[in-house]
């Protein structure tokens, strides 16, 4: 340059073994940056490749790269513009490995799709068009635990703005139709909350329920609670008898329970006493009073008690 002579760059060969008459070399490669020369690259003996300026090959990598910017790998398709990338983030101890444009990540096995990321940031396992954030088609989704104690699955809904009581987690139970695709909820476990959670625990209740299909309607049929109540066609315990004890099975509207065994039922009162409660109201739940109960008063016997005119007959 000007008349000046400047060394712009060496390949060397360098003895890497050298044991006796055995004598092996790697050809190093050393560009120059303002006329000095530094080693960038190197081919071993062993055949790996050695890019930057003191590559270290602790585990026999046939490729090795090592370089303070942390840019490794990059590539793009000359017509589609597909890039994709692996950086190594020293400032938060994290490698990135993915697209840069807007194209999925897929990964294949036995050249065949694997697991994909596509460009919304949704995964799918054993499909290539994911419809949530995660999707799995095909075999069993399996979780194991090897503890001895208890193994959690939570699910979260962490929104924690004003007016989230009507939040909820939810398990769908979906199907499709014969012959065509419906994707329908043929049941439904949903937990949410019973009101708003604010200020101390005391505020702090929430209920599960447990939904059926009926004609392509998914509905709630039965209910737990925070208090324990079993709520079967109603969401509310809160039925205003005059005894304020409501608490139990609670059917709404006019309900009926169907007990079907080969044994019989059990009535456990421990101690004795009311056993069942009859009670007479209007339809609008306003007004119910005490029409007559069952009592267990001892051993093999039972009363039959009531607070207004009653017949109690056994038809032969």
């Amino acid at each position: 340059n000007n008349g000046v002579m400047q060394n712009i760059g060496d390949i060397e060969f360098e003895a890497d073994v050298n044991s006796g008459s055995n004598i092996s070399a790697a050809l190093v490669f050393k560009p120059g940056l303002s006329g000095v020369v530094t080693e960038q690259m190197r081919l071993t003996s062993a055949g790996t490749l050695h890019i930057g300026t003191s590559v270290t090959n602790q585990f026999d990598h046939k490729l090795c790269i090592e370089d303070t910017s942390g840019a490794i790998f990059y590539a793009q398709h000359s017509t589609s513009g597909i890039q994709v990338k692996l950086n190594l983030d020293n400032s938060n101890n994290v490698a990135l490995f993915g697209t840069v444009s807007s194209d999925s990540l897929q990964f294949v096995t036995a050249n065949s799709n694997a697991l994909i990321i596509d460009s919304s940031q949704n995964v799918g396992i054993g499909t290539t068009s994911p419809n949530g954030k995660c999707e799995i088609r095909g075999g069993k989704f399996i979780v194991r635990h090897d503890v001895n104690g208890q193994a959690i699955h939570e699910f979260q809904n962490r929104i924690d703005t004003s007016g989230s009581s009507a939040m909820t987690n939810e398990l769908h139970f979906n199907f499709n139709r014969s012959g065509g695709a419906m994707n329908l909820s043929g049941a439904r476990i949903i937990a949410g909350k019973e009101r708003e959670w604010v200020g101390g625990a005391s505020n702090q209740d929430g209920y599960l329920a447990f939904h059926t299909c009926l004609n392509e309607t998914p509905a709630e049929r039965v209910r737990i609670t925070s208090s324990g109540d079993l709520l079967v066609g109603t969401q509310s315990s809160s039925i205003a008898v005059a005894t304020n004890d409501d608490t139990g099975v609670n059917l709404s509207p006019a309900g009926r329970i169907f007990l079907k065994t080969n044994d019989h039922c059990d009535f456990n009162v421990v101690g004795g006493g009311e056993i069942i409660r009859f009670r007479f109201g209007n339809t609008s739940g306003n007004t119910q009073s005490h029409a007559g109960d069952i009592d267990v008063t001892g051993t093999n016997t039972v009363v039959y008690g009531s607070t207004s005119d009653y017949r109690l007959k056994e038809n032969a």
